[in-house]
């Protein structure tokens, strides 16, 4: 039962993507976006 920790490393993923080029972003603010998605 893994499937939250997938949730939030994709959701991470694609809000870093969305948040485009000109505002580099990686793996630290990612795990942020993770731990944010959990806590609402």
């Amino acid at each position: 039962m893994d499937w939250p920790a997938e949730v939030g490393n994709r959701f991470g993923n694609w809000l870093n993507k969305q948040l485009g080029p000109d505002l580099p972003l990686g793996d630290v603010e990612a795990r942020q976006w993770q731990i944010e998605l959990f806590l609402q």
